[in-house]
């Protein structure tokens, strides 16, 4: 989830993985040697296909996932949506990384939208990180910031998941009457008891949506 806000490929272990294998194949694509000859009878042996086990074949099923397609031999690649190919070979390492970044963000971002539908749905791999870290930069108080950060994250502590684990007997609201089950629809959109605070902030989210 924080691949939203953070830098995936450093607070992610699975981003982490997969930067890595792109990076070591571009790297073996530049330099000349044993590595670089070892890639190259894999992918011929394979036919440009190959199977998913070992190093070269796990680097090459992480580029696949992200649904590159091979253009000329194993170093260039097409990405979805982007005109430009990717050179592994002659393209400025510090740019293709970026490009490499921003392609398994995405990825994190469509696969996070399929498991929270409710939460996310919409994102379409993409989110205005920006405009987001902007906000966010507005409220300095630790305890605040935390808490929107959990509302991100659909981490927010609700009566309903605590209902689930076992730790209460019912997952009806305890802030108001009315007999519904307490979960982030309800908290945010329609407990009466938190209308005196929603109301303000849906005049102004009405407002931004103009």
């Amino acid at each position: 989830v924080f691949s939203v806000l953070e830098k995936g490929h450093r607070v992610s272990p699975i981003m982490k993985v997969r930067y890595m294998q792109i990076g070591w194949l571009a790297r073996a694509a530049r330099r000349p040697g044993s590595l670089q000859t070892i890639i190259q009878a894999v992918w011929e042996a394979s036919k440009g296909r190959p199977r998913p086990v070992g190093p070269v074949g796990r680097a090459f099923r992480t580029v696949t996932n992200l649904g590159w397609k091979a253009t000329d031999g194993w170093w260039k690649w097409q990405l979805p949506d982007d005109p430009e190919p990717l050179d592994m070979v002659s393209e400025p390492m510090s740019r293709l990384m970026h490009r490499v970044r921003e392609a398994l963000r995405g990825q994190q971002l469509r696969q996070l939208e399929l498991r929270r539908p409710r939460q996310f749905e919409g994102m379409q791999g993409e989110v205005l990180k920006d405009v987001l870290n902007k906000q966010l930069s507005k409220y300095p108080d630790g305890v605040e910031r935390t808490l929107i950060l959990g509302a991100i994250a659909g981490a927010t502590w609700t009566v309903h998941k605590a209902h689930r684990r076992g730790l209460r007997t019912t997952a009806h609201c305890p802030y108001c009457e009315c007999g519904m089950d307490e979960d982030e629809d309800h908290l945010y959109w329609k407990c009466s008891a938190w209308q005196v605070v929603r109301d303000p902030m849906v005049v102004q989210l009405v407002r931004y949506a103009k």
